[in-house]
């Protein structure tokens, strides 16, 4: 029983084998088949691909080419126009420069004369001024220089006054100190004879106690 087995399996095996077999081989035909058609299909759709590519790059190369002529062209219109623009506002530019210039001289002219003016004014006022005060300086140094001169000569009168008087003291003083020094000299002669009298006694009495002593 165990050895019928496996030869039922073979024998299947090989019938399904005989029975799939054609229907394989037809089934990779189809398919070898249907890739050849798809191969040609897609090699198709490439050069149609490639043809219309290659279209519209000329076609957008000659729109760039347009495209450039034409922002040439404006980019030349520009700058001409703004070359243009460029000297009008030059020219407004330099009249409104060459008017405000103008104007500043003017004022200028304007404030240089009213500058002019004022200090006309002022240099003839601090003048009045300064005559006044010089005026005043001058009265004001006179009525002190009198002051001070009779202040000087009253000082003076009263210094030789003072000096008079000192001079007369100092001439009482010399004539007193004249009399005590003859005063003192006098004195000093008595005082030496009375030393000289009390000197001789103190001898004498030396002597008589030297006697009584023997």
């Amino acid at each position: 029983m165990g050895r019928a087995v496996p030869n039922v399996y073979e024998s299947v095996k090989r019938a399904v084998q005989d029975l799939l077999a054609p229907q394989l081989e037809s089934v990779k035909g189809e398919i070898a088949a249907f890739r050849g058609e798809v191969a040609g299909e897609f090699s198709a759709l490439r050069s149609e691909l490639k043809g219309e590519i290659g279209t519209l790059h000329g076609e957008l190369k000659g729109e760039m080419s347009v495209l450039r002529s034409d922002l040439r062209g404006d980019m030349s219109v520009l700058r001409s126009d703004l070359r243009g623009e460029m000297r009008t506002l030059r020219s407004e530019l330099e009249g409104k420069i060459d008017t405000l210039r103008s104007e500043l001289k003017g004022e200028m002219g304007t404030l240089r004369s009213e500058l002019k003016g004022e200090m006309g004014t002022l240099r003839s006022a601090l003048e009045g001024e300064m005559g006044t005060l010089r005026s005043a300086l001058e009265g004001q140094m006179n009525t002190f220089r009198s002051d001070v001169e009779g202040k000087i000569d009253t000082l003076h009168g009263e210094l030789k006054g003072e000096i008079g008087a000192l001079h007369g003291e100092m001439q009482g003083l010399d004539a007193q100190m004249r009399a005590d020094s003859a005063a003192v000299r006098t004195e000093m002669r008595a005082f030496d004879e009375r030393l000289a009298t009390a000197l001789d006694v103190r001898e004498r009495i030396a002597a008589v106690e030297a006697r009584l002593a023997r």
